[in-house]
């Protein structure tokens, strides 16, 4: 490598840790929105996982990256928390930062229950985001900002170890379900499609949205107008969102950023139309 193509990667890895860190510090609006008692937040490189208390241990929504999962114990301890206590894993859809060590889990924890909807078991399956449905970056900006990820990560290739549904494992169905009695949780479950057709939301205590990539808070003063970075189908997402906002939920709980109040989704509905987005595959 030459010394200015060396350069030229050094000032894009230093403006992107301003860019970072401009994040961290502008990007909320300044909004403070608690969690709801009990709920427990592990945050990981990029995503955030949460943990909801059952009648008897938690359910776990989503996980990470196959490479964060040491993490993801210490985040585990950190709240006074064994793998062993973990009796659901609810997963938001199949992309790779969201189903990693899905399968580290499972054999660790061999009694645990798996949470998807119909949609999502042969993506699962497949052990890679799905690329078939097209989609593309918010904006230019963003799209920059996933290309240097690139760079500084070559090995990032959308893959993750394919999960095979079992038979003890819960398939929803439809665009509204709730989840079974044994679970000991009473929650609706929307179809939430748009980031990715398996997409789903979970609805708790009336109020909060664990909508997994339905919606994020996640750089914001990059213009990504509470959209997740990459979706499939944008005017999807806004239905999704609608279709949300239409059971007067409060307040969303994104894996992507913090958590914020769910009226900003009505104050952006429609700011992106497909054509806006940068193809990406």
């Amino acid at each position: 490598m030459n010394g200015k193509k060396r350069l030229t990667i050094i000032i894009s890895i230093l403006a992107a840790a301003l860019l970072i860190s401009g994040y961290m510090y502008f990007s909320h609006n300044h909004e403070t929105v608690d969690l709801p008692d009990g709920v427990k937040v592990i945050p990981l490189e990029f995503t955030n996982v949460f943990l909801i208390p059952l009648e008897k241990g938690y359910m776990l929504i989503d996980n990470g990256y196959a490479k964060e999962y040491d993490r993801f114990l210490q985040g585990l301890k950190h709240h006074g928390v064994d793998v062993m206590d973990i009796g659901y894993v609810f997963i938001t859809h199949h992309h790779d930062d969201h189903v990693g060590f899905l399968n580290t889990l499972t054999v660790l924890n061999k009694s645990v229950r798996v949470i998807v909807h119909e949609t999502g078991v042969p993506l699962l399956a497949a052990g890679e985001n799905n690329t078939k449905n097209g989609g593309g970056i918010v904006n230019r900006a963003i799209y920059a900002l996933f290309r240097l990820k690139m760079l500084i990560t070559p090995t990032w290739d959308f893959s993750f170890p394919p999960y095979r549904v079992r038979k003890q494992d819960i398939v929803l169905k439809g665009e509204k379900a709730s989840l079974p009695k044994e679970v000991g949780l009473s929650a609706t479950v929307l179809h939430t499609p748009g980031h990715s057709s398996d997409s789903i939301s979970l609805i708790y205590n009336d109020r909060y949205l664990f909508g997994g990539d339905m919606a994020s808070s996640f750089l914001l003063w990059a213009g990504a107008k509470y959209l997740t970075l990459f979706n499939e189908n944008v005017g999807q997402v806004y239905a999704s969102w609608e279709k949300a906002l239409s059971t007067n939920i409060e307040f969303i709980l994104p894996a992507h950023g913090k958590p914020f109040k769910a009226e900003r989704l009505k104050e952006n509905l429609h700011k992106y139309s497909q054509d806006d987005l940068v193809a990406y595959f």
